[in-house]
């Protein structure tokens, strides 16, 4: 949980930041002096990489099939599992709203009858009703929800069906593809997710490969605190605003989505990670150095394109000036070294 959750926090922390690359700096010894960080290469060439299995890339072509090929179709009703019902609803203790148990938007809020977004009972209590009915849902609340003034209490959430929908499945063709997912064929559809699959093994291998045969010395602790600091900032605030939207406190939901007792655990966690990948990144640019890896302005303008839309920003330019020509630049460097990695591996 906490390595999945923190390595989503680190791609996520990147549309800020590019994950935080480096700017060169260097760190002050005890006397106070700067030292330059000391990176003692291991043998890089011909590292086994294990490919994915074909049963691994197939599942997640499945999952993309299940996640993307359908259309929604409203219907009357009734509701079954699986249907998304748009709602509005008022949950009540003692007669009275509580904070957070209103909605009374226009559209509603859309809510996949499974998923168990709600707590227990709510979402069963939906099934069977139609477009328009009202019904009055007596409920209780888990005893350790996180919330102290609902842990265990009855209420009553009265909710309204405004729109059903169900899911439609499309045939996985070349026609559908091309649609949703902007492929010309299945066939360059599936190409790419095998592709992508492989890529992201092989490089998590690198990095492991690298990480604990080569050695690094007098690494910069700025660069260390900037890199912790964007994903512990970006953890914590997740923390935040999940707990306000399920009107849990932030304890429980640091506990629950991120696995971590407080906060301070989950920046030494942060910093932890934050070191290693310094580390990492020094790496990748001497063997950049040795192997006279460089970055084109071609190839700046066409990788930083990429990142760019990848990110959300509009042009490079504008992804330039939010977080540096430096930061982007050695983002498109450490791509092009992972490549040459790979492409001098033993891949099996």
């Amino acid at each position: 949980m906490k390595k999945k959750f923190l390595a989503v926090a680190l791609i996520l922390s990147m549309t800020a930041s590019l994950a935080a690359c480096g700017k060169g700096s260097s760190s002050k010894n005890a006397q106070g002096k700067k030292s330059e960080p000391k990176v003692t290469l291991c043998e890089y060439k011909g590292i086994a990489l294990k490919s994915v299995s074909d049963e691994d890339i197939r599942s997640k072509i499945d999952s993309y099939v299940a996640q993307y090929f359908y259309e929604n179709v409203e219907i009357v009703g009734p509701v079954e599992s699986g249907d998304t019902a748009y709602i509005n609803y008022v949950g009540k203790k003692d007669g009275v709203a509580f904070a957070g148990g209103t909605d009374q938007s226009e559209e509603g809020t859309p809510l996949v009858i499974g998923s168990n977004r709600f707590i227990p009972g709510f979402e069963d209590g939906i099934i069977g009703m139609k477009q328009g009915e009202t019904k009055a849902l007596e409920l209780t609340f888990p005893e350790d929800y996180g919330n102290e003034e609902l842990n265990g209490a009855a209420v009553v959430f009265d909710v309204t069906v405004k729109k059903i929908t169900r899911k439609n499945d499309l045939e996985f063709n070349d026609e559908n593809v091309n649609k949703l997912l902007k492929y010309e064929t299945v066939k360059a559809f599936e190409d790419a997710v095998s592709h992508d699959l492989n890529y992201e093994s092989y490089t998590e291998q690198l990095g492991t490969h690298l990480s604990e045969n080569c050695k690094t010395e007098d690494l910069p602790e700025d660069e260390i605190n900037e890199y912790c600091e964007s994903v512990y900032s970006y953890a914590v605030q997740s923390v935040k605003q999940y707990a306000q939207m399920y009107g849990a406190d932030e304890q429980t939901m640091l506990q629950y989505s991120l696995g971590f007792e407080s906060y301070e655990a989950l920046h030494d966690y942060c910093l932890e990670g934050a070191t290693q990948n310094v580390a990492y990144q020094y790496i990748i640019k001497e063997i950049a150095n040795k192997e006279n890896i460089e970055v084109t302005d071609e190839v700046m303008k066409e990788r930083g394109a990429d990142y760019a839309e990848k990110y959300g920003y509009t042009s490079l330019d504008e992804l330039v000036t939010n977080v540096g020509e430096d930061k982007v630049k050695e983002a498109v460097l450490m791509d092009l070294t992972i490549e040459f990695l790979i492409d001098n591996a033993k891949i099996f």
